[in-house]
């Protein structure tokens, strides 16, 4: 890297202050080119007269200061030897040999896509895929697919700062040479208040290997004016991106998180050259990728879900509370577990875990169940619109009761007692009256209606059916619009009015 400050461009490579080239390099290419040759391709690197270099798939390219066009493919070994094979180097300005073109321009190519890492020499097209920023490219490929990105771009005198976001979502930050920012504009990142045009030869090489690589069935959509899913992803802008950071990043991140709760990823490099801000409900989807352990995350078994459900303060509503048993056993309510949910899955204390799903029968539902087929993802996705705590209000309770007559009984949930045996009657046990008397067009009632352990008098009774109040709370709630005595219920309406 030129900077610890600033990710240079792509034709930046670290042949070029070798004043010779590195005997690794020249065995590793001894089968498809000659010394000379070999020597004549690390000069072209070495005095600078490589204009553009790019790597897409399995193949890459190159454009000279003398506008000389070369190309190479590079596809997995077949023998403990030869790990790797160059093939179908094409040059514009050269003569072809026999096997192919094998001129210093694409030998230079060739160079330009090995890397030295661990004693070994690993060639670009070949090692990006199974590489780290090849995850984060593909992921941000996937979260900014059919939405319009937030690009800005801020020059200092040291480098180019790039912030990509996606609104509600992503936020990428990085700090760019200015060679290396000019080639992200013309690969999709653009910058309206640019300077100078864009390198038009970037433009040409990335088309000319999007054509060498393409699958038959994306040619053909290609010919339609159309794009494949994974076309499209390849060519993205923040995938040029992630391959330009694999270039001269190695793949050394923090994670940390921020007051809201957000995680960002960092490369290690100081100062700060490049970090991403993870969209909440996509976080999981990203560190599962990369491998969660590497920060010190250990995922976990899924933990169990389940509901705490009694009557309420006031006793006449009922308060359902959405719990969890973790894989330890200790018991978490979701609403305080709500601000480490990401997306279907927690990270509390260092480690992940989704819920288990819970059978329909067993979910606990505000309202009446539909015939709706049942979700085939977590049993978070089931509750995430709703409150992770919810109360019945006493009107509501007989059909709360009706919707999950069998689901309070499941053994999974801890139900108070007397929610569980709470039960809706039409009539009551026995009327009983204390006092009666008539005299001509009127007459005087006084007792109370029993059920179970509850008495209610007839004042309270007829006052709430005056009230236009459905239910009568209690051990057993009396259901007054649905019982055979409501023409009783009525007597008197008119002396509780005045």
């Amino acid at each position: 890297m030129k900077s610890a400050a600033e990710i240079p461009s792509f034709c930046v490579s670290p042949l070029q202050s070798a004043p010779a080239l590195p005997g690794q390099y020249r065995i590793a290419l001894k089968t498809w080119f000659s010394p000379a040759v070999l020597d004549a391709a690390h000069a072209l690197i070495r005095h600078r007269q490589i204009n553009s270099f790019l790597f897409f798939r399995n193949s890459a390219g190159l454009i000279t200061s003398d506008d000389v066009t070369a190309t190479v493919n590079c596809v997995p070994g077949t023998t403990p030897r030869h790990t790797f094979v160059f093939r179908d180097g094409w040059c514009g300005s050269c003569v072809a040999g026999r096997h192919g073109h094998r001129c210093k321009h694409v030998a230079a190519v060739a160079l330009l896509c090995l890397r030295e890492k661990n004693d070994n020499i690993l060639p670009l097209p070949l090692s990006f895929d199974n590489s780290p920023w090849h995850t984060i490219g593909n992921y941000l490929g996937r979260q900014s697919a059919d939405c319009r990105l937030e690009t800005s771009w801020n020059s200092t005198n040291a480098a180019c700062l790039l912030q990509v976001q996606k609104k509600g979502g992503f936020l990428m930050r990085t700090s760019l040479s200015e060679p290396a920012a000019a080639e992200l504009q013309v690969l999709g990142l653009e910058n309206p208040g640019a300077s100078s045009p864009p390198r038009a030869g970037y433009a040409l090489l990335r088309q000319q290997l999007i054509e060498t690589t393409a699958t038959d069935t994306e040619r053909q959509l290609l010919a339609k004016g159309r794009t494949g899913q994974k076309l499209h992803r390849d060519t993205s802008a923040l995938m040029w991106a992630a391959r330009l950071f694999f270039l001269h990043l190695d793949p050394t991140f923090t994670l940390t998180t921020d007051p809201q709760g957000l995680y960002q990823l960092r490369h290690q490099a100081e100062p700060q050259v490049f970090s991403l801000t993870l969209e909440r409900q996509h976080t999981w989807e990203l560190l599962k990728s990369l491998g969660p352990e590497q920060f010190g995350i250990q995922p976990v078994d899924r933990a169990t879900p389940f509901c705490k459900i009694c009557f309420g303060e006031r006793e006449d509503t009922i308060v359902v509370e959405h719990w969890c048993r973790l894989a330890d056993g200790r018991e978490m309510a979701l609403a305080d577990l709500e601000k480490y949910r990401y997306g279907n899955h927690y990270i509390y204390q260092n480690q992940s875990f989704s819920l288990a799903p819970l059978a329909g029968e067993q979910r606990i539902e505000r309202e009446k169940k539909k015939s709706a087929p049942l979700s085939l993802f977590s049993y978070a996705a089931t509750i995430r619109e709703k409150n992770n705590t919810f109360t019945i209000e006493r009107d509501e309770i007989p059909d709360f009761l009706e919707a999950n007559t069998t689901a309070l009984q499941a053994d999974i949930h801890q139900v108070a007692p007397e929610v569980r045996q709470l039960a809706v009657v039409r009539e009551p046990d026995l009327l009983e009256l204390t006092e009666y008397a008539e005299d001509r067009d009127w007459y005087y009632l006084a007792g109370y209606y029993r059920i179970a352990n509850q008495r209610i008098s007839l004042f309270d009774l007829l006052a709430a059916t005056a009230d236009k109040k459905q239910y009568i709370p209690g051990q057993k709630w009396l259901d007054l619009e649905g019982s055979s005595l409501r023409w009783f219920h009525a007597l008197g309406r008119e002396r509780l009015l005045k």
